[in-house]
Parts: C-alpha cells; structure tokens; sequence
C-alpha cells in the first residue's frame, strides 16, 4: 500500500514509501535515519529469564519489573523492555538482561504527548520513539523523534528530530 506522510523536519518535506507488514512509517521514512540492521545485537537468548534480584523483590508491580521476569527477551538480544507510568502522561523505561536479572533505567522520563510508542526488535540495539523527552516546562519542550542505541549497559543518543507538538 502506497502512502504519503507529511514530516515535520526543518521544512515540510513530502515522503512516499511503500508500508509492508511489521513496518512503521516512523521507522522508515528516509534513508538518513537510523535502520535496526545497522546496530544489530550480537545473539539472541532463548533461555529462561532470571529470576527478579533480591533488591527488586518488593518492586511494586506497576513499575513493570516483577512482570518483567515472566516474559522473554525482546530487545537488543537478551534485554526485556520495561515501561511503566509515573504519572499523568509520562513513562519511566528500563530494560532488564534476561541472563542475569539486573536492570538498567533510561534516563530521563518519557512524555507521551503524540506517544507513538517504542519501537525495537529482540535482533537490535536500536529503540525509537516519538514524543517528549523529560522536560515539561513549555519553554525547553524536547518533542519529536528520538533514536537511541543500547550500548554497554547505557543508551546513547544517535539522533533526535525535532516536531511541532499540535
């Protein structure tokens, strides 16, 4: 199916791909960004998750951790996803090694405005989201398109295109 999307880069921009099964606009609008092929992960575990570490026993089951342990591997090849509310509109987001149980936070929060939600695959390193990044204070708002890369335990930031939050 042939479809037409109009991107809020520094001048509007008319983008025509073609939409396959499993793929997002948002993740293949142009050849510049970020592709999942480009930070693959380096296996995938198929095992058991580990069981939840002594110190997040107690984790409250609205933080996502204790049903983190019952689910398998989804991200960049051993990391299970964790996204859980922290408040009104926002979203804290960890990640946590299926083979050892430790957890891993993204840092800052994630707004939800325009949330399009997280996008990432078990066989890459790459995570994508559209939406605010931390600030709410009208002045600084950080909407748009962010593309992060999980590398040695930490996500870095591999670019961010800025949108008009309507």
């Amino acid at each position: 199916m042939k479809l037409h999307f109009k991107l809020p880069v520094t001048a509007s921009i008319a983008v025509s791909f073609t939409l396959f099964p499993g793929s997002s606009p948002l993740l293949s609008a142009s050849q510049n960004l970020p592709r999942f092929a480009d930070y693959p992960a380096q296996s995938v575990y198929l095992g058991k998750t580990h069981a939840l570490l002594p110190r997040y026993k107690n984790a409250h089951p609205k933080t996502g951790i204790p049903d983190a342990a019952q689910r398998k591997a989804d991200f960049a090849g051993h990391y299970v996803v964790i996204e859980a509310g922290c408040g009104a509109g926002c979203s804290d987001l960890s990640v946590m090694d299926a083979r050892t149980g430790k957890i891993y936070p993204f840092k800052p929060s994630i707004g939800r405005t325009d949330w399009d939600g997280l996008h990432y695959k078990v066989t890459s390193r790459l995570l994508v989201f559209r939406g605010e990044l931390g600030v709410w204070d009208a002045k600084h708002i950080t909407h748009g398109t962010y593309y992060y890369v999980f590398k040695a335990n930490h996500f870095v930031r591999l670019r961010y295109i800025h949108s008009k939050l309507e």
